[in-house]
C-alpha cells in the first residue's frame, strides 16, 4: 500500500509543471485512495481496501459553463483478516461542476454511476461468484454473487493550486450482489433463505488533475 502512494507521489511531483486550466477547460484526472466495503449475505461483512483510477471530463456547454461528464476506469481490491478479498473493475460515469472559491481552491461535486465487474471475490478462500451444491443431495446451496451490478456514485473532490486533488466519495448498489434464494431438503422443505441488501462502499481519494 506504501509503495503504490509513493509511485503515485512521485508521478504527481513530476506532472507539477503542467500548465494552468481554465474553469471550463476539458481536463484529465488520476487518483488513489482508500476504500471500505460493506456488504450482506443474510450477515454483514466489511472489507477494507484501495481503489486506483483515472478519469476524462469534456464540458457539455461548449465552454460556456463549468459542467462536465466524466468517464473513468477503475481497480479496486478489498481484503480483509485471513483469505477474505474482492477484486473488480469499475466503469464510472458522471456529471460534475466545478464552484471556483478563488484561483487556488476549486470545488468539484458530481453525481452519476458506476458499473461494476467483480474480478474475483473469496470468503476463507472459497469462491464466491461460483453455484455451489451439497455434496449429500446434489441440490445448490449457494447461487453465486451478481458478477455486475450498478452503483449510484456521489462525491466531491476538493482541487487545490488547481492539480491537487483530495475527495470523498460515496456510492451504493442499485441492488444487491447476492441471489436471493432458499436452500431445500430431498423433500422440499426450506432449509435457509439467503438475502441480501444493497452494497455500500465509502472513499477517500488524493488525484492530480491535469
Amino acid at each position: 500500500m506504501k509503495k503504490i502512494f509513493s509511485i503515485l507521489a512521485v508521478a504527481l511531483i513530476a506532472l507539477t509543471g503542467a500548465k494552468a486550466q481554465d474553469l471550463t477547460d476539458n481536463y484529465a484526472r488520476l487518483y488513489a485512495g482508500y476504500n471500505s466495503f460493506a456488504f450482506t449475505t443474510s450477515g454483514a461483512e466489511t472489507l477494507n481496501g484501495f481503489q486506483l483510477g483515472g478519469a476524462y471530463a469534456f464540458n457539455v456547454t461548449g465552454h460556456k459553463l463549468p459542467l462536465f461528464v466524466e468517464a473513468g476506469l477503475e481497480y479496486n481490491m478489498f481484503s480483509k483478516s485471513g483469505d477474505n478479498s474482492f477484486h473488480a473493475i469499475s466503469l464510472p460515469v458522471n456529471a460534475t461542476y466545478k464552484f471556483a472559491v478563488n484561483d487556488d481552491f476549486t470545488i468539484t461535486p458530481y453525481a452519476g454511476l458506476i458499473w461494476r465487474f467483480g474480478l474475483s471475490m473469496k470468503s476463507n478462500g472459497v469462491d464466491q461468484f461460483e453455484t455451489r451444491k451439497s455434496k449429500e443431495t446434489g441440490l445448490t446451496n449457494w447461487e453465486g454473487l451478481h458478477r455486475v451490478v450498478g452503483l449510484f456514485d456521489l462525491g466531491v473532490n476538493f482541487t487545490i493550486m488547481q492539480h491537487y486533488t483530495v475527495g470523498y466519495r460515496y456510492s451504493r448498489s442499485v441492488n444487491s450482489m447476492v441471489h436471493e434464494f432458499e436452500t431445500t431438503d430431498l423433500q422440499g422443505n426450506v432449509l435457509a433463505k439467503v438475502t441480501g441488501d444493497p452494497d455500500v462502499s465509502h472513499a477517500i481519494t488524493i488525484g492530480y488533475v491535469f
